[in-house]
């Protein structure tokens, strides 16, 4: 049986649903945070930067690209050194494809509405990071201010999420579904293995919230108009 996977984006509401899943998952052993997100996993940062991508200097390039062919070797080098059952990845969008051969995969995302303007620093710093990274890896992004590049990584890094979860039949969980669907939200995790969906539907009930977080208000950093991003070349 392989162990379980959750990909996401920052700032979706990732952290609160994963800790909420594990809770229900009967036996669960779960890396709290990304597990193979470098600065979330120090011990084996040195192994993971080389194909894994966050807002370090290092490797933030990885951001935009599915790995190289070690990438499967680093996986069983750092997990399979493990004992966890599941973890969740909002760093990785171009590697669902990867993460289907070591892991049960579903995807859990929220809408651009929900996610912007966020309520950490860091998280503008990571789709400031992905913008650059994707701009290098020669997606054709065009925004000047820091809201607006934000919001055309996110909409290119979800549109490859949804593409590789379409070809490859992963299931796709949003955040919004979350109050609008939660019998279909359930229905999409039946085949976790140990998961006490009544106790999921309870905990879901009494903590969802209309927004993770609240918004970080700046005049600084207000919205500005933006171009529809062009669909990524996978």
């Amino acid at each position: 049986m392989k162990p379980l996977l959750m990909q996401g984006l920052p700032n979706s509401g990732s952290t609160w649903f994963a800790a909420l899943l594990a809770k229900n998952i009967r036996g669960c052993r779960y890396y709290d945070k990304e597990f193979f997100n470098p600065v979330c996993n120090i011990k084996h940062e040195v192994v993971l930067r080389k194909n894994f991508g966050c807002e370090l200097v290092s490797c933030y390039r990885n951001i935009a690209t599915a790995g190289g062919p070690g990438i499967h070797d680093d996986i069983r080098a750092t997990w399979g050194a493990e004992n966890y059952t599941f973890t969740k990845e909002c760093n990785s969008a171009f590697k669902l494809p990867v993460f289907i051969e070591h892991f049960d995969c579903f995807v859990f995302l929220r809408s651009a509405k929900n996610t912007f303007p966020p309520g950490r620093a860091r998280v503008w710093s990571f789709y400031e990071h992905a913008w650059w990274a994707l701009r290098e890896a020669g997606h054709d992004v065009v925004d000047i201010s820091t809201p607006d590049r934000a919001h055309e990584a996110f909409g290119i890094l979800t549109e490859v999420i949804l593409y590789d979860a379409n070809r490859l039949k992963v299931p796709v969980i949003w955040w919004e579904d979350l109050a609008a669907d939660p019998g279909g939200v359930l229905r999409k995790l039946l085949t976790v293995t140990g998961l006490d969906a009544a106790g999921l539907l309870k905990d879901m009930t009494a903590t969802f919230k209309d927004k993770a977080e609240p918004a970080l208000t700046s005049p600084a950093m207000p919205r500005q108009s933006s171009p529809c991003p062009s669909t990524p070349t996978t």
